[in-house]
Order: C-alpha cells, then sequence, then structure tokens
C-alpha cells in the first residue's frame, strides 16, 4: 500500500512537471525573485515601500548595480539602480516600474492576492503581476544575463522604481522629474509600464490619454414641484445632460463602428450628481431645488484640440446664458515644453522606436500596431519635457487582468519577458542620436564669420552656402541669417498723412496697453484689469511726433528711433509696420533706397514660390517647355504631355532617387501637413487668423507658404513647431499697413522679415542643438540665473523647494517670444521693446521674462508645485506698462 502511495504521487509530480513546464535551475531563480516581489503588499492605502525597496535594493546589488533611494515625500521612498556606461556622457536609458498597486479583495480571489501562488499551468496569481511588478524583475534579470556574459553598455542604463503611481504620481515620479537628481542622469529615452495583450503581439503604446474632470454647477428659480416654467435649474441641468450625451453617442458610436479605437476618442462619464432639498427624512419632493451640481470624468487623446473641446464646455455644455458655471481640472499637462502634443513619434523620425522595433523582432517576438494607451501612466511626466517615451510591457497571449479579480501571468511568460529586454537593452545602448551627431561645443558664428556666396540672379543659386566654420549646421551659415538689410518699398508720400501736426486717430482695433514710460513702478500687485479705451496724453501726441519726425528724414538715424520707440508707440497700429521693418533691417535707414530694394526682394520671393511651391508635375512640364523653346520645336505633341520614351528616372513618380522632384515631394509631403495643422490652431480666437471668411483663409494661405518657403530653404532647421505663432504678429503689423502698396506685397515682406527675426533667435530653434552649449536649454539657464541675481529668494524657492523646472514654462515663453501668453495686441507692444532695445532682442527677452516672473512673486512664494507651475503656464492678466518698466529697471545686468 505505501508503495503504490509512492507511485500515485510520482505520477501526479509528473503531470503537475509536465504541465508547469521543465524550468531550468536558472529560470526558477528569476521565478522565484518575481514570487518574492509579489509577496510584498504595496497596495494602497498603506503601500510598504520599505520592504519593496530593501528587497529591490539588496536583488540590484547582488549583480553590482548602483543603488540610490530619494524620499522626495516622506514614506514614500524612490528606488534609483544604475548601471554605468563607457561614455556616460551620452544620454542615458531609464526603465521605469512603479512600486505600488491597487487594493485587492481577497474574497473574489480563487488564490489570496498576496501568496504568488502558481498553479500547475504555471499561472503566478498575485496583486501586481500585469501591474507592475513583472517588469521591473524583468529590467533587473535582463541585466543580470547581459553582465554574466559580458555585455558592457556604451550609454548608462538606469532603473527607477517610483511610488504613488496608482494614485496620480504627483509625489513620486512627478518630484523627480522635476528635481536636481532626475536632470543630473541626461535621460534621453524611457520605457514604462504597457498592458497585456490576448494576442500573440505585443502592445506599444506612445501616448496616454489625458485625464480631466468637469463639474458644472446650475442655477435658477426655485418653485413649487407642481409647476412648470422656464429657467429652473433642474430644466438647465438636462439642457446640459443632453448635450452631454449626445456628445458621448457620437464618440462611442465611432468606436462601436471599428472607425476608432476606445483611446482614440474623447470618453466623458457622468461620475455624481447633487440636486434636491435634502431633510433627516429624505429628499422635498414638491420642491425644485435652486441649484444643482453634476460631475464629469473626461479623458482626452493628446491630438484632440483641446480649445474646441473647451469652446463646446462654454457654449454647449454649460453656457451663462444658461445660468451655469463650470470648473475644469486638468490633470497634467496637454503639451510638452515645446508646445508640441505628448505623443512619442513610432517612425522613422526616432531613433530610439527604429532600434526598439528591431530589437523586438531579434527576440522573436512582434509588435502590434502602435496605441494610445486608454488610461493614465508615468510616461506623460516625461513626454511633457520632450523626452520619447513607450509603455511596453512584453505580455502577449495573456488575457487583461490589471485591477481586476485573480490577477495572474504565466512563468513563461514572465520568463520570455526577460529575454525581450536584454534584446532591447543591448540595442538601444548604441543608439545615435541627433545629439551625437551634431555634438557643438562651441558657440555659433557672428554674422561677420559667416561665409556665403551672393549672385545677381534671383534663383535659388543665391542661397547656396559656404561652411563657414568647420562642423557648423549649414543652416547656422545660411545667408537667410545673415544678408545685408533688406529694403521695403514705402512711398515717400506715404508719411503725409503722419505729419506731426496731424493728430493720431483711434485706431479701429483695441489699442494696447499705454507705454511703459509712463506707468510708475507699482509696490501693490501688478494684476490689473483691462485699461479700457484708449486716450491720447498730450504727451503720446508729442512722443508719436518725435517718432513721425524721425521717420520723415532722408536718413533716419536708428538708434534714435530705437530710443524713442523703447519708450512706446503711441497709436501703433499705423507707423508700426514700418518701424519694425527698419528694425528689423529690412528697410534701409537711407529712404532713397527703399523702393528700388524692395522691387527687387519681392521680385526673388516670387521667384521662390515659382521653385518652391510647385509639384512635380509643373515642375517637368515646365522643364520639357523650356528645352522645347531651346530647340524650336511647336508641334502639338511638343506642346503636351511627356512621351513615355522621354521620362527618366527624375521624372518618374516612383523613382527612390536623391534627385528625383518626386522623391523630393513625397518626403516634405509630411512636413507640409504639419504646416496646415498648426497654421489652422494659429490664434484660433481671432477672426483675422481663423475662420470660415474668405479674409481668414486668404491670411492661412499666406502664413502657409511662408512657412513652407522658409522651411525649404533651411533643410537643418525645416519647420519647428511654433514658427506659425512668431510669424503671425509680423503679418497681423503689416497685413495691417495704412498704405495698400505695401498690404499687397504682405506676404513676401513678412517672409524677409520673419528671416530677420528668426536669426535674432536662431539657437532657440534649431532642434539638434537644443541641450547644447548655445541651444534653448542654455538660454533657459542664462533666465534661471538671471532671477537668480535678482530676486534669490523666489530663484531658490522654485528651484528647491517647489522644484519648478523653468523649462516647464520658459520654453515656451523664450520659443514664441511670449506671443502665447498675453492678448495679442499686448504682444505687440511688447515686441516694440524687444525690437528696439539697445541691449539686443534676445537680452532683452530675458529681462521681461524675469521681470514676470519678479511681478507674481507673492503669488509664486505661497505657491507648491501644482499652483506655481499652472500660474506660470497661464501667465495672469497684467499691467504690460509696469511690467515693461520692472522690465527696463533689470537694464545691463544680463550674464
Amino acid at each position: 500500500m505505501a508503495a503504490g502511495g509512492s507511485l500515485l504521487l510520482l505520477v501526479l509530480f509528473s503531470i503537475a512537471v509536465a504541465a508547469v513546464g521543465f524550468l531550468s535551475e536558472e529560470e526558477e531563480a528569476q521565478v522565484e525573485h518575481f514570487q518574492q516581489y509579489l509577496r510584498i503588499c504595496t497596495s494602497h492605502p498603506n503601500p510598504d515601500y520599505a520592504g519593496a525597496v530593501s528587497f529591490l535594493s539588496a536583488l540590484a546589488s547582488s549583480i553590482g548595480l548602483e543603488t540610490l533611494t530619494f524620499e522626495f515625500t516622506p514614506g514614500k521612498p524612490l528606488l534609483l539602480l544604475s548601471w554605468l556606461g563607457s561614455d556616460p556622457s551620452l544620454p542615458s536609458l531609464l526603465l521605469n516600474s512603479h512600486l505600488d498597486s491597487v487594493p485587492a479583495d481577497s474574497s473574489s480571489w480563487v488564490h489570496p492576492p498576496y501568496a504568488a501562488y502558481r498553479d500547475t499551468e504555471g499561472r503566478i496569481f498575485a496583486r501586481g503581476a500585469q501591474d507592475d511588478k513583472s517588469i521591473a524583475i524583468q529590467y533587473i534579470e535582463a541585466i543580470r544575463k547581459l553582465k554574466a556574459r559580458g555585455f558592457s553598455p556604451l550609454r548608462t542604463i538606469h532603473v527607477s522604481l517610483v511610488p504613488d503611481e496608482e494614485i496620480g504620481g504627483l509625489d513620486g515620479h512627478a518630484k523627480f522629474v522635476s528635481s536636481e537628481e532626475f536632470r543630473v542622469l541626461n535621460v534621453g529615452f524611457m520605457l514604462d509600464e504597457g498592458q497585456a495583450s490576448p494576442t500573440d503581439e505585443f502592445r506599444v503604446f506612445y501616448a496616454d490619454r489625458l485625464p480631466w474632470s468637469l463639474i458644472v454647477n446650475v442655477e435658477g428659480a426655485p418653485g413649487h414641484g407642481s409647476k412648470m416654467y422656464d429657467g429652473s435649474a433642474m430644466e438647465h441641468l438636462m439642457e446640459c445632460l443632453e448635450a452631454v450625451a449626445r456628445f458621448r453617442d457620437s464618440q462611442f458610436d465611432q468606436v462601436k463602428a471599428g472607425i476608432k479605437a476606445q483611446s482614440e476618442v474623447i470618453s466623458i462619464n457622468l461620475v455624481y450628481l447633487k440636486a434636491g432639498i435634502l431633510t433627516p427624512t429624505g429628499f422635498v419632493m414638491n420642491l425644485q431645488p435652486s441649484e444643482a451640481e453634476v460631475g464629469f470624468d473626461l479623458r482626452l487623446p493628446p491630438t484632440e484640440n483641446v480649445d474646441v473641446l473647451r469652446k463646446r464646455i462654454e457654449e454647449e455644455w454649460a453656457p451663462t446664458s444658461s445660468n451655469m458655471s463650470y470648473k475644469l481640472t486638468q490633470k497634467g499637462p496637454y503639451r510638452d515644453i515645446a508646445e508640441r502634443p505628448l505623443v512619442t513619434p513610432t517612425n522613422e523620425s526616432n531613433p530610439w522606436w527604429s532600434v526598439f522595433k528591431q530589437a523586438i523582432s531579434n527576440s522573436g517576438g512582434k509588435l502590434g500596431k502602435p496605441e494610445i494607451l486608454t488610461s493614465t501612466t508615468d510616461a506623460r511626466f516625461l513626454r511633457q519635457m520632450g523626452i520619447p517615451v513607450l509603455g511596453f510591457s512584453p505580455m502577449a497571449n495573456t488575457p487583461i487582468l490589471l485591477h481586476d479579480h485573480n490577477e495572474f501571468l504565466k512563468d513563461t511568460v514572465f520568463l520570455n519577458g526577460i529575454k525581450v529586454y536584454e534584446s532591447v537593452i543591448s540595442a538601444v545602448h548604441r543608439v545615435q542620436t541627433e545629439e551625437q551627431r551634431f555634438s557643438l561645443g562651441f558657440l555659433s558664428p557672428g554674422r561677420e564669420e559667416r561665409a556665403y556666396e551672393r549672385r545677381e540672379d534671383t534663383s535659388l543659386g543665391d542661397w547656396k552656402l559656404k561652411m563657414g566654420r568647420k562642423g557648423v549646421p549649414e543652416w547656422l551659415n545660411s545667408s537667410l541669417w545673415s544678408s545685408k538689410p533688406y529694403s521695403n518699398y514705402l512711398s515717400i508720400n506715404a508719411l503725409e498723412t503722419l505729419r506731426p501736426d496731424s493728430p493720431p486717430r483711434p485706431s479701429s482695433t483695441p489699442s494696447p496697453s499705454p507705454s511703459w514710460s509712463e506707468v510708475p513702478p507699482s509696490e501693490s500687485s501688478s494684476i490689473s484689469t483691462d485699461p479700457g479705451p484708449p486716450r491720447f496724453s498730450p504727451e503720446e501726441i508729442a512722443h508719436q511726433s518725435q517718432i513721425v519726425n524721425e521717420l520723415s528724414k532722408r536718413v533716419i538715424n536708428v538708434g534714435e528711433l530705437r530710443r524713442l520707440v523703447c519708450q512706446g508707440i503711441p497709436d501703433g497700429g499705423r507707423i508700426r509696420p514700418t518701424i519694425w521693418k527698419l528694425l528689423l533691417h529690412y528697410l534701409p535707414n537711407g529712404r532713397a533706397l527703399w523702393a528700388h530694394e524692395l522691387e527687387k526682394k519681392r521680385l526673388q520671393y516670387q521667384s521662390f514660390k515659382v521653385e518652391l511651391l510647385q509639384n512635380p508635375s509643373d515642375i517637368s512640364r515646365r522643364m520639357i517647355d523650356k528645352a522645347h523653346a531651346i530647340s524650336g520645336e511647336s508641334n502639338s505633341e511638343a506642346k503636351g504631355l511627356l512621351q513615355r520614351s522621354a521620362i527618366t528616372d527624375d521624372d518618374h513618380p516612383l523613382s527612390l532617387l536623391p534627385t528625383s522632384v518626386w522623391n523630393r515631394f513625397f518626403q516634405e509631403a509630411e512636413l507640409i501637413e504639419q504646416i496646415d495643422r498648426d497654421v489652422k490652431r494659429t490664434f484660433p480666437d481671432m477672426e483675422f487668423f481663423s475662420g470660415d471668411s474668405c479674409y481668414a483663409k486668404s491670411n492661412q494661405e499666406s502664413l502657409r507658404r511662408i512657412l513652407i518657403v522658409f522651411a525649404k530653404l533651411n533643410p537643418e532647421i525645416r519647420y519647428v513647431q511654433g514658427m506659425n505663432e512668431v510669424l503671425a504678429p509680423l503679418f497681423y503689423v503689416f497685413r495691417n499697413d495704412p498704405q495698400e502698396i505695401n498690404a499687397a506685397h504682405v506676404e513676401a515682406d513678412t517672409f524677409f522679415c520673419f528671416v530677420e527675426l528668426l536669426s535674432e533667435f536662431r539657437v532657440n530653434f534649431y532642434k539638434q542643438i537644443d541641450n547644447s552649449v548655445v541651444g534653448i536649454h542654455c538660454t533657459i539657464a542664462k533666465l534661471s540665473l538671471l532671477l537668480k541675481k535678482h530676486d534669490e529668494e523666489l530663484w531658490r524657492h522654485l528651484e528647491y523647494t517647489t522644484k519648478v523646472n523653468p523649462q516647464f514654462y520658459a520654453f515656451r515663453w523664450i520659443r514664441l517670444l511670449l506671443a502665447r501668453e498675453f492678448d495679442f495686441l499686448d504682444c505687440l507692444n511688447i515686441w516694440d521693446t524687444i525690437l528696439s532695445d539697445p541691449e539686443g532682442p534676445q537680452e532683452t527677452l530675458l529681462r521681461i521674462c524675469c521681470a514676470m516672473l519678479i511681478l507674481v512673486r507673492q503669488h509664486l512664494l505661497a505657491g507648491d508645485f501644482t499652483s506655481n507651475l499652472t500660474l506660470l503656464q497661464h501667465y495672469p492678466v497684467t499691467n504690460i506698462g509696469h511690467l515693461l518698466h520692472v522690465a527696463n529697471m533689470l537694464r545691463g545686468t544680463l550674464l
């Protein structure tokens, strides 16, 4: 009997082993490490962070990884593991996982949720098995295997294990990425958590949906329950709910029809409703309440236009005309520091993606179509900083069970994930990024150091360049940045209407704020109300007369003009176009040269459009027509389409030759599509730029042509998001020139002035040198040092107490020249100062940015990370005159 029992046990054991599958000793140890981690309960509300950090630190130390523990919030440790690369100067790879997990109801599980039980099929049941303790162990075990075979990474590999992701991450990753400790890591790319895939394809996520919460408050006249009358709170509430329901149906219908995935639409769900008069015995049933409140959860794909949604809320869901108000809480940013959607490219433009995709293939895995994650992860914090992040968890052929009962992961799936990460790490460590290809260890050359050729004709040959210094990107030497001052055409009679004895007339558009010279410094808050309608004092009239007198001279003293304009331009709309063209070196100071020079430049711009804005068919036809004209052919066949025998490789639409006009055309299609999208979003609240009117569409088309011509003439810089916002004020000013002959040629004038303006801020628009000693991050660092010099208390509070990284707000301020921070016409007033100040545009811009911080110092000193970041990303209405006065007080102090 005993022998029979032993035999039975042996048979059962053999069946169990066969079901689980034979694992090697090394694999059993890896699975055991996974189970040990799962048995540490890190579920909210009382996660055992200390136990998890202790276990993971010991595991990492056993394979020689450096370990550091930070506590940005007491009781919430963050563990950082590091494997130093042979070239630590390269941007590092960060592998991220969160320590915490959601709670589990033990009564609904088939096995205890913190026992990490492995059944006969190899399924390991535990809370966090999929979300996302598996990847933490996989990271470490993959590094263990790479180290064992003698692999040495080129770039440094970091593993971050962070708290509180499941409850928003504000005390975890959010504080980490805004810290000095994170800055020194020099992160270039991050892998974060993904989700399981029921198919044999791994899922990969390039963006998260953005979480918003909307609270709508409704008020109305109270009344008896038996009465039906207009204007009750509940009637307005039903209007709100009906409007939201219609929108929700329109989004959900696209999902049900298979047109879009769940993550690609805006979801909105009602989460609470408060209304009625409550008594100890229940609700009063015969009284219509005077107020109600309803709350919605919204999730937005980062590709959505948030301005359109805000408009929908204001006009349809909570219109003030129906006694409604709303509070919209945006849980995190929806644009990165460069004002781009929080999206990681999944095409060949992203070198990290290309290598990652190949590494998955090399490991034997398959990737599905890149997706937007329906929920939100810590990835959004790095995407806000412009760092590419992919959400990825190697769990194929696995049901999605995160946050669900009986969450599990099979041991074989877990072990395969280690092999996948081994392949990814060994491939990604050698990615060549733009920073490596453009390692600029020097300052950009001055205008006098650039060499370029100019020719007498107006063809594109004018703009072919010589290298001014070895290793400098071609665009830094471009004659578009460095050509001699251009001219403009303005009739001598144009100034007759601006004689000193001619009083200024009120503008047809709202007037900018008064000039800063007339606004004394104030010790009170800088935040004020709108200054009201324009009023011109005798001093302003006299000041304008001085400016017009200077403009009337045969040879204009530009230095004196700068001094006058720096004090403001009363009624600037009439004389600002001429002044800006002079300050941007587009007009020479001798008025006699204006007509000839501008005629030349306008012809040149026309030639650019002919060369650069035609499609390949037009180009080929023009070349054939020219050839026929030279050869004297005049028969009808010669004038028609190309003969088949005459089609060359360069003419063929499928040609991949670099000389093919069709190949270049298709390569530029994505660029033009990006410009089209951005132009349509340019100042959407201004009828001048947006709307269905022919006038607005004509203006949009002009902006589009200018940006395309600029991008094609500057292949190294091409187009950078935000350029449309910088171009718009120039175009607006020149389009509203009272001299019709100038307004008629607004496109050419704007193009050349745009080139001159960007030449002053060129380092802020060249992505390849963003992180170099001359890039925009260097400019932001100068702003930080300027603030430190003038207000060290505020600087220390922002940098160390609240850890508000200047890049979070200053990137947009600087790159867009404050075009989006203030009312549009106030922005023009600020640009008057930026263009005219003798210290130079870049230095003046930084002084104004510093003054913006100082003016709201009391609000900042009283605020925390979230409130300060919100304030600086949505700068309050401010007296522009006082702002420029404070900036003037900082004169001469730039480093």
